[in-house]
């Protein structure tokens, strides 16, 4: 009966110790995943828990920024939504990159219906210069009204009358 008592002490403390290494890196996976997360995810938390949000960095915005444009130069014609899934992060967090990306020329937006579609910029025409060639062709702009309705004059004009 001893033999049989050594044995099954045996497995149990094989099996604790095998128990014991599952649980550890179990552990060590956990506090990597968790030390993992990205700015924005550390600050989505912190604002769940009632603390106050930072401002990104610029860098962290760069590297969004970076991102996104990679996502949407693979896959053109996707929304806001669609990008913040592919990416892990929340749709708000992708508003100032884009934002940026838009006005440095580098992606083009279009409204389809009530959804807005982001595409990589034209290697030929540039955001920029499709603005600057709208504004050479549209007319010279025209008086501010003023509180009464009518147009101010210019200078010019006054001396006329």
């Amino acid at each position: 009966m001893s033999d049989v008592n050594r044995l099954i002490q045996q497995r149990i403390e094989a099996f604790t110790v095998e128990l014991t290494k599952l649980v550890r890196d179990a552990a060590v996976e956990a506090v990597a995943e968790a030390l993992k997360l990205s700015a924005w995810q550390r600050r989505a938390a912190a604002a769940t828990s009632g603390k106050r949000k930072s401002k990104r960095s610029a860098p962290e915005l760069a590297a969004l920024s970076r991102r996104v444009l990679g996502y949407v130069e693979k896959h053109p014609g996707q929304s806001k939504e669609t990008i913040a899934r592919a990416l892990s992060v929340p749709a708000e967090a992708l508003a100032l990159p884009i934002q940026k990306l838009l006005s440095r020329g580098a992606l083009t937006a279009s409204r389809q219906k009530r959804a807005t579609r982001y595409e990589p910029a034209s290697k030929g025409r540039s955001r920029r210069a499709s603005k600057a060639k709208k504004r050479a062709a549209r007319p010279a702009p025209r008086a501010a009204k003023t509180k009464r309705g009518s147009r101010r004059r210019s200078a010019k004009a006054r001396r006329k009358r």
